[in-house]
């Protein structure tokens, strides 16, 4: 990382990241995240908008794990893996791509619009569970019997990591945090695209913590009659879910994004800035 690497963020929080070896390559250390933080900060017209598109080009060895995900709709996973010019994708789908947890925090403090849609209407949010489905499709893949070890021997290193069991398992993990951050930070929870709610994402991918969080946050609920879920054994998961969550109103308070632990109501009460 950078000497010259200022984030926006605690400083408890900026030691545990840079004491930890997993986020020594967090974008939030790198010299063209420092160039953008310090363009997206300045005190002047002509300052960068946080909600800067990101384009990336090149091949990135996830993209070859969606040849696993049976059953998910090509135009999702498309969307999902499309970070060219015009795609209108930014740092907080750029977090989500890379289950970049710190970046996440950041751009989220520098007060990045938390349902800001790309190209294809897709919002953080549903980009996120559209990923834990993604990985939940390719994590059964590579861990039914039928799967074909020896297969991977000619592949490249970086295909057959992105096709560890474990290594899928630690991703599926990372983006399940940067989604509750989002649902926390009060996402809409109803943007839905490609014939997909976030709702039926997150049950697909069998993610039930999310999904009864989401049940908590008022997210819209299917109806008793609802196919969205062609697995009886889900089906009947979700119902029961649906029946012991109540729906809190109001909705939960929304953690401050300075992420001093404090909701976001009461600082905003006191005058105490958000952000930086």
């Amino acid at each position: 990382m950078p000497a010259q690497s200022h984030p926006c963020l605690p400083g408890d929080l900026i030691n545990k990241f840079k004491s930890d070896p997993q986020w020594k390559t967090s974008e939030i250390f790198s010299k063209d995240f420092e160039s953008f933080r310090l363009k997206a900060l300045k005190r002047s017209k002509d300052r960068a908008s946080v909600e800067t598109e990101v384009a990336i080009t090149g091949h990135n060895a996830d993209s070859d794990s969606s040849n696993f995900t049976l059953g998910i709709r090509s135009e999702l996973l498309s969307s999902l893996q499309n970070f060219r010019p015009g795609a209108k994708k930014t740092f907080l789908h750029v977090a989500l791509k890379n289950a970049d947890i710190p970046l996440a925090y950041e751009i989220i403090r520098m007060g990045i619009i938390i349902d800001i849609q790309d190209n294809d209407g897709i919002t953080p949010l549903f980009f996120a569970l559209g990923q834990l489905l993604s990985l939940h499709s390719v994590h059964k893949a590579v861990t039914h019997p039928s799967f074909v070890k020896p297969t991977l021997r000619n592949s490249t290193k970086d295909i057959q990591t992105a096709l560890h069991p474990d290594y899928v398992k630690i991703r599926k993990e990372k983006i399940a945090k940067i989604t509750t951050l989002l649902i926390e930070q009060h996402a809409n929870l109803d943007i839905g695209a490609f014939g997909y709610t976030p709702l039926s994402l997150a049950a697909l991918a069998q993610q039930w913590d999310i999904v009864k969080l989401m049940l908590l946050h008022g997210v819209r609920r299917p109806e008793p009659d609802s196919t969205m879920l062609p697995s009886v054994a889900d089906r009947i998961r979700l119902s029961s879910l649906m029946n012991e969550t109540k729906t809190a109103n109001p909705r939960p308070p929304r953690p401050c994004p300075c992420w001093s632990g404090k909701n976001g109501f009461r600082m905003s009460r006191r005058g105490q800035a958000a952000l930086p």
